[in-house]
């Protein structure tokens, strides 16, 4: 995985900005309300 990284870090970077976008996306708040959702349909 580290040799991929070392060898295209062009690639590493995208990579990474689409973690943080993913990470960024996943506030307290927005988990809760998908949490609720699905509960709702369940019960």
């Amino acid at each position: 995985m580290l040799e991929k990284v070392y060898c295209d870090r062009a690639d590493a970077e995208l990579q990474s900005q689409a973690a943080v976008s993913f990470m960024q996306d996943l506030t307290r708040e927005k988990q809760i309300q998908r949490l609720l959702f699905v509960l709702q349909n369940i019960i």
